[in-house]
């Protein structure tokens, strides 16, 4: 019998203020087998900080973006998604987790792999 894999609702925080971020439509091509994928972005009104999964954070272009900006590019060990972050922790600010949308695994700025039930 072949199990049906429900979709996963992620919660990514912005990695700039680590806010959850909300759902948006996006005009981008984010089309992977045939189904869209949900993009989100941050709840900051002067923000432009945005995730989805095939893609991970990017900024769109034409922002008044700084050059200098470095934005995140954590892949998942097992199938090389980008991995969003999904949880800080205000008394040890340097403390990011790492989740993959599509295994679930989760790992840490401190390089230790979770696997996430």
């Amino acid at each position: 019998m072949a199990s049906v894999q429900t979709k996963r609702e992620i919660h990514p925080l912005c990695y700039e203020h680590h806010n959850e971020m909300t759902p948006v439509q996006l005009r981008l091509k984010t089309r992977i087998n045939g189904s869209k994928s949900p993009a989100y972005a941050c709840r900051e009104p002067s923000c432009l900080i945005r995730y989805t999964k095939p893609r991970g954070y990017f900024m769109p272009p034409g922002g008044n973006q700084l050059e200098e900006e470095i934005t995140p590019c954590v892949t998942c060990p097992h199938d090389g998604t980008p991995m969003y972050l999904a949880r800080v922790r205000r008394d040890e600010r340097s403390f990011r987790l790492w989740r993959c949308p599509e295994c679930n695994v989760s790992r840490t700025n401190l390089g230790s792999l979770l696997a996430s039930a």
